[in-house]
């Protein structure tokens, strides 16, 4: 009888590990779902900065080109 409580102890613990070993492999599966998830996001919404930025910067530059064909601005007569 002992030694059938020792041999249910030893069965107990491995279907312990099995499912531990189960458990993280599906949890680490996840992880990678979501880490892989979260990096299109972030690159999605690094382009959609970069490409605000670029719109930003070729608008301020267009600014300056209409400011420059408008002329100097005259200086008072001496």
């Amino acid at each position: 009888m002992a030694r059938n409580i020792e041999q249910n102890e030893k069965d107990l613990q491995k279907f312990r590990q099995k499912i531990q070993a189960k458990i993280d492999k599906s949890m680490k599966a996840e992880n990678e779902k979501s880490m892989k998830h979260m990096d299109e996001k972030f690159e999605k919404f690094r382009k959609q900065i970069s490409a605000k930025i670029e719109k930003s910067a070729k608008n301020e530059e267009q600014d300056g080109q209409k400011k420059l064909r408008r002329g100097r601005p005259r200086c008072p007569p001496k």
